[in-house]
């Protein structure tokens, strides 16, 4: 008595389970056919997003590579005079070893040629950046004007760009004065000159993120620069000093 007053709820449960189970295969097979009409949109929309967030870290890894690469060649400037003059000498990563002493004439045209290696890096990327302004060339220029960048900081906060006295002697080879700022003040120049041509030719537009992302640059490079110095100091002093 007791099963047979069940039996029409069962099957009202039955009933519904069978409707709700042609509802699923109905919505299945229209998801079936929408993906199978969308299959062309979706993959593109996906390889567009991949692509997105791939390119997003390259900008900087092109910024910190260049700043590592533009030391190394003011490096090389300094032992390119020094190889000329018949002087054994070893570049590393952010300061040069020269292995014999140089008289002072000698020692002032090495200063210069570290000068001469830094101003051609930043009118080199300059010059390819203006033809074609893409935004890992410009993250190519923003790299190489960290080193100028750093000089015309410590100008205006130390009087003096660099911390030794690389200026003074280029500045003699030059022929110019000895305790003069003739250096700091082109260097002052060429980052001014540098970043005034970039915005002209890339015309960006002036917001808070872009405001944000140069801030950014310019802390994640003096960083860049210090720890450089510091780790190149560390491994190679102990080799080349003694």
């Amino acid at each position: 008595m007791l099963m047979q007053q069940f039996r029409p709820g069962s099957c009202h449960l039955k009933r519904m389970s069978d409707s709700c189970k042609r509802n699923q295969a109905g919505a299945l097979g229209e998801a079936a056919g929408a993906s199978s009409s969308g299959d062309s949109e979706q993959p593109q929309s996906c390889h567009s997003l991949i692509q997105d967030r791939g390119a997003r870290p390259r900008p900087w890894r092109v910024f910190l590579s260049a700043i590592v690469a533009s030391i190394f060649v003011h490096e090389i400037g300094h032992c390119a005079v020094a190889w000329v003059l018949g002087c054994p000498a070893v570049p590393t990563p952010a300061k040069e070893y020269l292995l014999r002493p140089l008289p002072a004439a000698a020692r002032n045209q090495v200063a210069l040629g570290g000068i001469i290696g830094t101003a051609a890096v930043v009118v080199v990327g300059l010059s390819w950046m203006l033809r074609n302004p893409t935004l890992s060339r410009s993250a190519l220029v923003a790299g190489a004007m960290a080193l100028p960048g750093f000089y015309t900081l410590r100008f205006l906060l130390a009087g003096r760009g660099h911390d030794a006295t690389e200026f003074q002697e280029a500045q003699t080879a030059m022929g110019l004065s000895y305790s003069g700022h003739a250096l700091d003040w082109m260097f002052l120049g060429l980052f001014v000159v540098a970043a005034i041509l970039w915005f002209w030719r890339t015309r960006p537009n002036m917001t808070c993120r872009l405001g944000c992302r140069l801030v950014l640059g310019a802390v994640a490079a003096l960083i860049v620069l210090v720890a450089l110095q510091s780790v190149n100091n560390m491994v190679f002093d102990p080799f080349f000093e003694h």
